[in-house]
């Protein structure tokens, strides 16, 4: 079986060249659509190998969707610019190539677990993230809002019990502003979809993200960067609902004037 893999990206350059050639080793070709980089990126990427799509930003969802009518196989394998396949994860990949794609399977889970402050989390059974990254294109579809994406597909689902790598923050002041700016995205999406909130639902959903990410997630086991990791990603629940009232309030008042 023939497979295409996918990266969408804007100003990626320390991590381009790396990716590229995680998904050389099990693909058969390698796309990139790009959004306006202007740091080298395009250029590193059609030198790693890749081919390389300039496309304007319109959203996760729609980039993503657009990457897979341009591969050249049905089958498509989309990564992050700061993912990479472990090596074990590879050789499930070129070991899955190698055998019929049962009836009625569309898709295929892989694991991932996140590298933060030195620490990897999400490394165990009770807490990793299976996520689909593996698909025919015609039976899935990329969905969902201005963040958190995901895919939807029709038919069955395999799964390969290896880990995509993902190195997602460089250190706490990227981890801010990037949860930041993913909280802005979101609360406009609850707002456009008529979502509000208000004191008691703000104090309730801030202390359930934090039990959730400290305790139920098992952060607690990573120490003292569990703790930054957890507190961090509540802030990015705080300030989404902070914004949200925020949207409220200056709605209210263009209304009363």
């Amino acid at each position: 079986m023939n497979l295409t893999g996918i990266i969408i990206t804007k100003n990626e350059i320390d991590h381009i060249n790396a990716v590229v050639a995680n998904l050389r080793a099990v693909c058969d070709e390698v796309i990139v659509v790009d959004s306006g980089s202007t740091d080298g990126t395009c250029e590193a990427a059609e030198k790693a190998g890749a081919r390389v799509t300039m496309r304007e930003w319109t959203g996760y969802k729609d980039q993503r969707n657009f990457a897979h009518t341009l591969a050249s196989h049905d089958w498509v394998l989309v990564l992050d610019a700061d993912e990479r396949l472990s090596d074990e994860l590879i050789q499930g990949i070129l070991a899955w190539k190698k055998t019929p794609v049962p009836d009625g399977v569309t898709s295929v889970k892989m694991r991932r677990k996140l590298k933060f402050m030195g620490k990897w989390f999400r490394k165990n059974w009770l807490t990793c993230e299976w996520k689909i990254r593996m698909y025919h294109r015609d039976h899935g579809e990329w969905v969902g809002g201005s963040v958190h994406e995901r895919l939807e597909v029709s038919g069955r689902t395999q799964r390969i019990p290896a880990y995509i790598l993902h190195y997602a923050y460089e250190d706490v002041d990227d981890l801010f502003h990037r949860l930041k700016g993913y909280a802005d995205l979101r609360a406009r999406d609850y707002f456009e979809a008529g979502k509000r909130t208000g004191l008691f639902r703000m104090i309730r959903d801030i202390e359930s993200t934090f039990i959730k990410k400290y305790f139920l997630q098992m952060k607690f086991t990573g120490g003292t960067a569990g703790l930054i990791l957890a507190w961090l990603e509540t802030q990015y629940t705080a300030i989404k609902y902070m914004k949200l009232y925020e949207l409220q309030c200056q709605q209210k008042e263009e209304r009363e004037n």
